[in-house]
């Protein structure tokens, strides 16, 4: 009994030893996530507990000077106009994107709509983004990724998710010529495109959840 004591406490040690530094890889892939845009909303706040206070001190400092990209209580990745976001793995991006603009149009159709056979808005408004996409070589057409109106939604001043904003006048408030391609996306491509969304807001938060793309449901969002 007394000879196979030390073997078993060396072997519980060597357990803690593998447990600590998978903790530490995991923490470190989430680390990686955030400072490459992605989301991982599935892992979020996992980190390695520090092993002393200097450890401490140098991760905080290391978070500060860090691109870390900010989750919200949605499981989210917040952006602002004109930042870019990416999917895929840290240093194998399948795709960036930015929303460059978000235009919140009048009551009418006066104001943004531009087919000619736009009708008014069925929630009160159109609020239409601008959006620009680069795929990389790393996309594949297993990924099926293609943008649809059906993938955003819109979140009110006072936290209240609004109905979905893809309707008909949606879809036929924008030329053809402007509207974001349809279709499964391509790979090395650059796209660029128009996506009018239908909503009773002025103002709030537009959500983006490409079904299917993101582990947990993730995706980002935008302030309006």
């Amino acid at each position: 009994m007394t000879s196979r004591r030390p073997r078993l406490l060396g072997a519980l040690a060597v357990a803690a030893l593998l447990a600590g530094c998978a903790a530490e890889d995991r923490a470190a892939d989430v680390a990686a996530a955030h400072s490459a845009n992605l989301v991982a909303p599935t892992t979020t706040g996992t980190t390695a507990a520090p092993t002393s206070d200097t450890e401490e001190d140098d991760r905080s400092a290391e978070d500060d000077s860090s691109s870390e990209l900010t989750v919200s209580e949605r499981g989210l990745g917040v952006k602002e106009i004109g930042e870019a976001a990416g999917f895929g793995e840290p240093d194998r991006l399948k795709a960036t994107f930015t929303v460059d603009a978000i235009t919140v149009d009048a009551i009418t159709v006066d104001a943004g709509c531009t087919d000619e056979w736009a009708t008014a808005a069925e929630h009160g408004r159109f609020v239409i983004l601008d959006m620009t996409i680069a795929t990389t070589a790393e996309l594949t057409a297993s990924d099926y990724w293609a943008i649809s109106t059906h993938d955003f939604g819109v979140i009110s001043p006072d936290g209240v998710a609004a109905p979905s904003p893809s309707t008909v006048a949606a879809y036929s408030c924008l030329t053809s010529a402007e509207q974001f391609p349809s279709g499964p996306l391509l790979p090395d491509t650059q796209y660029h495109g128009r996506i009018a969304l239908d909503t009773a807001h002025e103002s709030g938060i537009i959500t983006y959840r490409p079904a299917g793309l993101i582990v947990g449901n993730g995706g980002w969002e935008w302030e309006f």
